[in-house]
C-alpha cells in the first residue's frame, strides 16, 4: 500500500510543487486552501485504493464537512494537510490516508514526499520506540491558521500549566511526531475525520491514548466534543486534561 500511495502522490507533487500560478491557489473559506494537486491526489487515490480494498471514500476535496463517517466507509483521505505550505512551496505538507473496518482505524499512513517520507502504522508498530519521559517533550496544538477562540484558550492554559506548545503547521506530521516520539501530544480545535483519522491510526499503533472533550477515546464514526487531545501515553493526557479543566467549546 505505501508503494501504491507514493505512486500516485510523487509525480504530482512533482508536477505542482513550486510551480503553481497564483490563480491556481483557491481560497475555500475559514482559512483553507485548494489547489489543483489536492483534487488529483484525492481522485486518484480513490481510484486506486479502491481497486486494492473496495469501499466507500471520504475525502477533504469531496467531503469537506464531515466530522464523523458511516460504518460502512472504507476509506478516509486527506490529499494534502499542509495546502498552505504547499502553495507556498514549503516541505511541510503530507498525505494522509486511513483504512477502516467498522470499528475504527485498522491501518494508516503519512507520506510527507519532502519531509521524511513513508510513516505507516504497520510499521511503526514493529518499530520499538523507546520513549523518554513525556516533560519537556513539546505539545503540538493545531490551529495554528484557523485562530479559533477555543483553539486560542486551549493555548493559554497549556501555557499557563507550564508545557510548551508549538503551534502544528501540518497536523498529520504532528501526529507523526507524537508515534515517533519525538512530542507529547496533539490538541485540536477542529473535527474534521481526515484532519485526524491517519494520524491517530500512527499514535494509538503505538500505544497512544485518544481523549475528546467528553471524556470519551475518539472513533471515525462520532462527532467528537473539542478539543480533541491525542498524547503518546495515559500520563500525559493526564497531565493534559487537567491543564485543560477550564476549557469548554
Amino acid at each position: 500500500m505505501s508503494v501504491a500511495i507514493q505512486r500516485v502522490v510523487d509525480p504530482i507533487v512533482d508536477r505542482y510543487w513550486r510551480r503553481l500560478a497564483p490563480d491556481q491557489v483557491l481560497d475555500k473559506g475559514y482559512g483553507q486552501l485548494a489547489t489543483p494537486a489536492d483534487r488529483e491526489i484525492e481522485s486518484e487515490l480513490h481510484t486506486v485504493l479502491t481497486r486494492l480494498e473496495p469501499g466507500s471514500v471520504v475525502g477533504e476535496e469531496s467531503s469537506p464537512d464531515v466530522a464523523a463517517v458511516a460504518p460502512d466507509t472504507r476509506w478516509v483521505i486527506d490529499p494534502l494537510d499542509g495546502t498552505r505550505q504547499f502553495a507556498a512551496g514549503s516541505p511541510r505538507f503530507a498525505v494522509a490516508v486511513a483504512l477502516l473496518d467498522g470499528q475504527g482505524v485498522t491501518a494508516s499512513w503519512v507520506y510527507a514526499p519532502l519531509d521524511g517520507g513513508m510513516s505507516s502504522s504497520a510499521a511503526i508498530r514493529r518499530d520499538p520506540v523507546r520513549r523518554a519521559a513525556a516533560a519537556g517533550r513539546p505539545l503540538w496544538v493545531t490551529a495554528a491558521e484557523f485562530r479559533t477562540p477555543l483553539g486560542e484558550h486551549c493555548r493559554s492554559r497549556l501555557l499557563q500549566a507550564g508545557f510548551r506548545v508549538v503551534e502544528a503547521d501540518c497536523v498529520a506530521l504532528a501526529y507523526r511526531d507524537v508515534a515517533r516520539g519525538r512530542a507529547g501530544g496533539v490538541v485540536s480545535d477542529w473535527a474534521k475525520v481526515w484532519d485526524h483519522a491517519a494520524g491517530i491510526g500512527l499514535c494509538t499503533a503505538t500505544g497512544g491514548v485518544t481523549q475528546d472533550g467528553g471524556g470519551r477515546r475518539w472513533s471515525p464514526y462520532r462527532v467528537p466534543t473539542l478539543p480533541l487531545v491525542v498524547t503518546a501515553d495515559d500520563r500525559t493526557c493526564r497531565d493534559i486534561t487537567a491543564g485543560l479543566d477550564e476549557t469548554s467549546n
